[in-house]
């Protein structure tokens, strides 16, 4: 009943804030990075490469909410996140999950007492030895492909390929978490994000549907922050504002930018002489009829000019034919053939 709405309303009222819908924007950056590699490098896959961005943006966002120092946010998103990627790429999720049961009903069972627990190892061994191998596997994959990148033909392995994006897209997205929870700045949370995506985007001559969709979050967040610190200074100078001033500035913003990029996105795929041909196709039946009306209004048609060697660029045959050889032919001997003996 009205309880429930009323309920409803409040934690709508308190996940709604400012901080939320910045955050969103900044997974649809993180989102825009993912797709975008994902589309150009080979055997990266969406899904896990999102969650990946996500995981490192909520650490980056939450360490900074907090008064933990920087190097130690730094410290702790290097080893969370290169524990995590090694996980990822080496597929040790399993193996790991599998030693940590067994290890935890192993230290149950010397704390109970269980002497048939405490002697059977077996199940230990097993998982460790997997855990092992998956191990060792990741480290000959990646042995291997830094020594193919000192021949003259480097191979790709995909191992190492997964860990080095899945790096990459891990520190751009703690940074960006980071750097606008603690600092509010948008061009610096997001230029690392933004050059990575370029860069990768620039090699391969991939469509720019990532990049329209990066800038649109750009463009909100900036609206958005610009928005919080207005907000936040009329609050502390006790100024009084209608509370629909940000809703009404956010629907300006999401047109405007939506206008802006659409225009960006499909103004280069417009030719302008294909139009132009096209309109000239359709109307030159009408143009050949009205060419009388319009010559006696003294309008003359002019064909666009191509310059001194115009003439020269008409097609055709030529008009002029030489019938017989020239003057200068028939004045010079070529040459001269005579018969000699051997004749009946």
């Amino acid at each position: 009943g009205p309880m429930k709405l009323k309920f409803s309303k409040r934690i709508i009222r308190r996940i709604m804030t400012p901080s939320f819908f910045v955050f969103i924007f900044l997974i649809g950056v993180v989102g825009s990075l993912a797709f975008g590699l994902s589309e150009i490098i080979n055997n990266l896959a969406f899904a896990p490469i999102l969650s990946m961005a996500i995981i490192s943006l909520m650490l980056g966002w939450i360490l900074a909410n907090s008064r933990i120092p920087a190097w130690l946010a730094a410290l702790l998103l290097t080893v969370i996140g290169s524990i995590s990627v090694i996980v990822w790429v080496g597929n040790l999720l399993i193996p790991a999950n599998n030693l940590f049961r067994v290890v935890v009903f192993w230290i149950l069972g010397n704390l109970q007492q269980q002497q048939e627990i405490i002697q059977n190892i077996a199940p230990l061994q097993l998982a460790a030895s997997e855990i092992t191998f998956a191990i060792r596997k990741l480290i000959l994959d990646l042995q291997e492909w830094s020594r193919s990148l000192v021949s003259d033909n480097p191979e790709p392995i995909i191992t190492a390929t997964l860990l080095v994006w899945g790096l990459a897209v891990w520190i751009v997205s703690a940074w960006a978490g980071w750097m606008q929870k603690r600092r509010a700045n948008v061009i610096l949370s997001l230029i690392p994000t933004s050059l990575l995506l370029i860069a990768a985007m620039g090699y391969t001559w991939a469509d720019i549907a990532p990049m329209i969709l990066l800038l649109f979050c750009l463009f909100m967040l900036l609206v958005l922050t610009w928005l919080n610190k207005l907000e936040n200074h009329w609050v502390k100078a006790k100024i009084d504002y209608p509370v629909d001033a940000r809703i009404d500035s956010l629907v300006w913003a999401i047109s405007i930018t939506f206008i802006l990029l659409t225009t960006a996105y499909f103004i280069p795929r417009i030719s302008v002489r294909k139009m132009v041909e096209t309109i000239q196709e359709i109307t030159s039946p009408q143009a050949e009829q009205a060419q009388p009306f319009m010559e006696s209004l003294g309008i003359r048609s002019s064909k666009p000019s191509i310059g001194r060697f115009g003439p020269l660029l008409t097609g055709g045959l030529p008009r002029a034919h030489l019938i017989g050889s020239g003057p200068e032919l028939s004045e010079k001997v070529v040459m001269t053939i005579q018969i000699t003996g051997g004749l009946p």
